[in-house]
């Protein structure tokens, strides 16, 4: 059978473009065909990682604590706000307009302030949530999600306390001050939420060591795919590992299979195994589209993880743990 000199899919009569990789047979340009799959999304064969009460309690207890400390800090800041309102109005020219672009710039930079300083700290108490969540191995991400909304709602609560305590109820009578609460609230609220889910790493869990599995990632190219899925099926770690590695090429965009091997560092003996196909079609002008599809996921213990493990470390192919998000720069231990 006639297959892609790029990817080594099998081409079938009469086809534009390669299936796997996008290839435009005609005019040999990489990437632009549409993006298909072979095979439909399986669901993985492990949970994300889960936690007990003590993770959910433990994160929201930390929640309060940052809370406390941060939703004065705010008001703090707040004080000061004067100080850029003065450093602002300096920078106008003298005649009768000055006190006017005085006001009308310090009542900008009193708002735009206010939101930076609220999500910056709303984003402090995020990454303090995920690495307590971390510690803790909590990975449930929408129950994260929403101890870090409540963390910090509560910590504009603490800031609106001190505020009414301070300066009285007319504090927030005039419309840019609830507005200004209102967009610091959501701003706060949205970055203490947002920053844990997108830190923390989606990885299986050993239930019985309390401790989450590092990954061994092997890559081969899309043309192998159903090879690679009938030699999972039937266990064969040695003819996966004999498999020749994809190897990038440059200029043409990266189309592949990952298979990754989960295992506990602790007991050595639990362990799960996905394969991931990973397609990338050039769009317009610098852009691309890239999008994945679990197609085998399974669980792997004992010998049989053994010997996958010993055979796949010794073969070619290795691929550094792959980062989920921008954020979330933990290094893994390679396995092998």
């Amino acid at each position: 059978m006639e297959r892609c000199p790029v990817c080594r899919t099998p081409k079938a009569e009469g086809t534009a473009f390669c299936y796997g990789c996008g290839l435009e047979f005609a005019t040999g340009r990489p990437g632009v065909g549409p993006i298909a799959f072979d095979h439909p999304e399986v669901p993985r064969a492990y949970p994300r990682g889960r936690a007990g009460p003590l993770a959910h309690l433990g994160v929201l207890l930390l929640g309060g604590a940052m809370a406390l400390l941060l939703g004065g800090l705010l008001f703090w800041a707040q004080g000061h706000l004067g100080l850029v309102q003065e450093f602002l109005g300096s920078l106008g020219q003298d005649g009768p307009a000055r006190a006017g672009r005085i006001a009308a710039r310090g009542f900008v930079a009193r708002q735009v302030f206010f939101l930076l300083a609220a999500g910056g700290l709303g984003a402090l108490q995020g990454l303090a949530l995920a690495l307590g969540a971390e510690a803790l191995g909590h990975r449930r991400a929408g129950a994260l999600f929403l101890e870090g909304v409540l963390a910090g709602v509560l910590a504009m609560g603490v800031y609106q306390a001190h505020a009414l305590q301070a300066l009285g109820p007319e504090a927030l009578d005039s419309f840019a001050d609830r507005f200004r609460l209102l967009g610091g609230g959501l701003a706060w609220a949205l970055a203490a939420g947002l920053v844990p889910v997108l830190w923390v790493e989606e990885s299986p869990f050993c239930e019985a060591c309390r401790t989450f599995m590092v990954p061994l990632r092997r890559r081969y190219p899309l043309g192998e795919e159903e090879a690679v899925r009938g030699l999972l099926r039937e266990n064969a770690w040695e003819a996966l590992a004999s498999l020749t590695p994809w190897q990038e090429i440059p200029g043409v965009p990266d189309n592949y299979l990952e298979l990754t091997l989960w295992r506990c560092p602790r007991c050595r003996v639990r362990g799960f195994v996905d394969l991931e196909a990973l397609k990338t079609r050039l769009r317009g002008e610098g852009g691309a589209e890239t999008a994945r599809r679990l197609v085998h996921s399974a669980p792997l213990n004992g010998e049989a993880l053994r010997r996958a493990l010993q055979s796949l470390g010794q073969g070619s192919g290795a691929v550094k743990p792959r980062v989920r998000s921008r954020l979330h720069a933990k290094r893994r231990k390679e396995v092998g």
